[in-house]
């Protein structure tokens, strides 16, 4: 599909020429497994550990803490379930209600090991209240999961006053972020905010899908979610993406290369894009915090119409945007988060989930914008 407009960065992004440039010369030549003791797996190891070393670095912690997966999702789920089951007995899971499948429904299947579990309601902006994690902790508090930044409406959580918060209560509790959709957009020091793991992926980042990393503050163990060698520090069995690795931290070595021109930029062409809309579509509601709000990330609700037609009718006009989350795209109820949000399936909203890359352009914007003021128009019509 050329000339086409992809406003759907917050589901995949594509991949940078500079990671495609990296891997052209390990694709034309053997490489070794890298917990092999031959020079080709010496040589496959250093490219690992060098990868390693540039994604933990970019969230402040040494190497040794990070542990390669094949995405955010298994990030999640190893944060999740590999400090859960170091335990002999359920504890008590603290998360919002606003995570990621991938969290949600990983503590739901410890609920139903006997862990508890407390759903934190959100504000009309989908921010989660510190005060409120702090009222919610127990004596047997293990684990507090918030995202960094929401996957649908972007917003962006306290998480220095959550971890405050917490920590007044509780020292001994781990906290864990989701920072698949803010990394590289919203700086994340671990060690200066104080959070103790932290989920990443590639392919959010211009690195290829299948990679990602859980990164572990000092002292944090793991149990593996599965046996077998004893690959990262045996917090994971099986032979790593090494590709992926290697491409990730490449996307990353550019990300932070241009990340103080890149987030200005975006947040230029999406405060324009929402400008455009707003002036366009009587009606329009901007979902997510008005400033707290991830760079590249616009979610809309359209008055009359339904999602999957304006998808349909926007792509026709070669643009592609997204409803939410791809996790949830093949169910038909509404995102967890706009039922926080107050909407519900019986009212007729179209939702749109605009999120922008370094690649999106003024020109792309503005065709964006006209493209789905018309698709509105035409689908309107074809629902009276």
């Amino acid at each position: 599909m050329a000339g086409f407009v992809y406003l759907d960065n917050g589901a995949t992004t594509q991949v940078a020429p500079e990671v495609r440039a990296a891997l052209e010369p390990l694709l034309t030549r053997p490489l070794g497994n890298p917990a092999a003791l031959h020079q080709l797996g010496v040589d496959a190891h250093t490219l690992l550990q060098e990868a390693r070393t540039i994604v933990a670095a970019a969230v402040g912690l040494p190497a040794s803490g990070l542990v390669f997966t094949s995405g955010g999702s298994e990030a999640n789920a190893l944060a999740l379930l590999g400090v859960a089951r170091r335990r002999r007995r359920p504890g008590h899971l603290l998360v919002s209600a606003i995570e990621h499948p991938s969290v949600l429904e990983t503590c739901r299947a410890l609920g139903e090991e006997g862990w508890a579990l407390t759903e934190l309601p959100v504000d009309a902006h989908g921010l989660v209240d510190p005060a409120a994690v702090a009222a919610q902790l127990r004596p047997e508090t293990v684990l507090v999961s918030i995202a960094h930044g929401n996957h649908i409406v972007g917003t962006l959580q306290p998480l220095r006053d959550i971890v405050r918060a917490v920590r007044r209560q509780r020292a001994d509790v781990l906290i864990h972020t989701d920072g698949v959709q803010s990394f590289l957009k919203e700086p994340l020091d671990l060690r200066a905010v104080g959070v103790d793991l932290v989920s990443l992926s590639a392919h959010k980042v211009h690195g290829l899908p299948g990679s990602g990393a859980l990164v572990c503050g000092p002292g944090v163990t793991l149990r593996p979610l599965w046996r077998g060698g004893l690959q990262e520090a045996g917090r994971r069995a099986g032979t790593p993406n090494l590709l992926g690795a290697v491409a990730f931290g490449v996307a990353v070595t550019r990300g932070l290369a241009t990340r103080a021109s890149d987030v200005p930029r975006l947040r230029q062409l999406r405060d324009r894009l929402q400008t455009l809309l707003q002036e366009a579509i009587p009606g329009l509601r901007v979902n997510g915090h008005p400033t707290a709000r991830l760079p590249g990330h616009l979610h809309v609700s359209l008055p009359g119409v339904s999602s999957e037609p304006l998808l349909h009718a926007l792509e026709a006009r070669q643009v592609i945007a997204s409803a939410g989350s791809a996790c949830h795209a093949a169910a038909r109820a509404l995102e967890p988060v706009l039922v926080q949000l107050g909407y519900r399936d019986s009212e007729r909203w179209g939702h749109l989930r605009l999120t922008l890359s370094r690649e999106t352009t003024a020109e792309e914007v503005d065709h964006a914008a006209a493209a789905i003021v018309a698709a509105q128009l035409e689908v309107a019509r074809a629902h009276r």
